[in-house]
């Protein structure tokens, strides 16, 4: 019994640590066209950045690619101050993102300093 108290503990402390951790693989909503991508947030440095991991549909040729830089935590569960490409355009904007829940990831891409953002929310994939 003592032993699967001590497992359920460390089950409990492992979901609270991945809860406040964005780093892994999410799953973008898919754009009018049901295309999507597969985003690697992972540690750089001092902040957080992303990286396209797969491409289903689309152009492949975006894969690799870092779409994400300078996240830098300011809360709990929110990170601010970096920036967010836009592929298509090709034009960097002011970025922030807030961990909903440890399966879901809200991006937000603004312009006149956070007056105007709009927002897409991933799901983990690992």
């Amino acid at each position: 019994m003592r032993l699967f108290a001590l497992a359920a503990g460390f089950a409990l402390i492992s979901s609270i640590a991945m809860a406040g951790d964005p780093s892994g693989v999410w799953q973008s909503e898919k754009d009018e066209d049901g295309d999507w991508i597969d985003l690697a947030i992972q540690p750089c440095g001092d902040t957080l950045c992303g990286t396209i991991a797969e491409v289903h549909g689309g152009n492949p040729k975006v894969r690799g690619m870092t779409i994400i830089e300078g996240m830098t935590r300011v809360g709990e569960l929110s990170w601010s101050e970096g920036r967010i490409l836009d592929v298509d355009k090709d034009t960097w904007y002011d970025s922030k993102m807030e961990l909903r829940s440890s399966d879901q990831l809200e991006i937000f891409g603004c312009i006149g300093f956070g007056l105007l953002c709009e927002s897409m929310t991933l799901s983990r994939l690992e």
